[in-house]
């Protein structure tokens, strides 16, 4: 399976992975990932499927989606419908209607009269906003891990996959599992700083900020930058040293916000980048 970090996210949390027959819907309760496409899915997503204990059908078809936003399999100038999406998925039309309302509540998508739905462009504005708020939160969510008296599992698991994943030059596979151990160190660390409304608020600008292509040859930060970002983060959590783990957290927010910024071809919003 590919994305085997997701399963140490699931034993953290205490969950299985179970067999076809356990899950209702679907085929078998699972969602047919390799029909996510108009004609076929991208290699990414060509991947056995997984359903976990209190992972419903709508929390599937859901994160499918949101990776497919995520790599632009679905484009923000076409109009989707529910129905399609069933058929690609292969499931009934009542989890993807669910799953498209809690990502339109996420900011992530737009509902249109009588044409389905359609994914939201990112806008110079969404994104300074959505920055904005990682910027403030997730300096402070640093601070209070640091302040709790160590790291968890979950986030030494993921910080770890980091580490091995840049140990050669990079390449597309790798690319995708580093966003993967990137997105679950950073959530590990708002779960481990125990504040739900940090967390709530941090993961819907999240979903903005994270659709943002990191290539292997990007002019903003090489590979190696990037690591080094974590590894500030993560020795400082280490530490217990919260003042450290806030600073070292506000800067990779902003050299990663700067770098959105730039690939979007948008100038830089002063308001997030001014260390307060």
């Amino acid at each position: 399976m590919k994305w085997n970090i997701e399963n140490i996210q699931l034993s953290e949390l205490g969950e299985s992975v179970t067999t076809e027959s356990e899950t209702p819907g679907g085929r078998d309760g699972q969602v047919n990932s390799g029909r996510l496409g108009l004609k076929s899915a991208p290699a990414e997503l060509e991947m056995e499927p997984f359903v976990a204990r209190n992972r419903s059908l709508t929390q599937q078809v859901r994160d499918f989606l949101r990776r497919a936003i995520f790599d632009e399999t679905l484009k923000s100038d076409t109009d989707y419908s529910v129905s399609e999406l069933s058929d690609w998925l292969q499931v009934s039309r009542t989890p993807v209607r669910e799953a498209v309302l809690q990502l339109e509540e996420a900011g992530l998508l737009e509902t249109r009269r009588n044409k389905g739905f359609r994914i939201k462009a990112v806008t110079a504005s969404n994104l300074a906003s959505a920055f904005q708020v990682r910027f403030a939160l997730e300096p402070l969510a640093a601070g209070l891990v640091a302040a709790s008296g160590g790291v968890s599992e979950l986030i030494e698991s993921a910080f770890l996959e980091l580490q091995s994943i840049t140990e050669s030059p990079p390449n597309d596979e790798k690319l995708s599992r580093f966003m993967t151990a990137d997105r679950i160190f950073h959530e590990a660390i708002l779960e481990r700083a125990g504040n739900p409304f940090v967390t709530s608020c941090v993961k819907e600008a999240r979903d903005v900020t994270y659709r943002r292509r990191l290539t292997t040859e990007s002019p903003e930060r090489t590979w190696q930058q990037i690591l080094e970002e974590h590894v500030c983060i993560y020795d400082a959590l280490k530490a217990g040293d919260s003042l450290r783990a806030v600073q070292a957290m506000r800067e990779h927010i902003r050299t990663t916000g700067e770098e959105a910024f730039a690939q979007h071809g948008m100038s830089v919003d002063p308001l997030w980048t001014a260390h307060y």
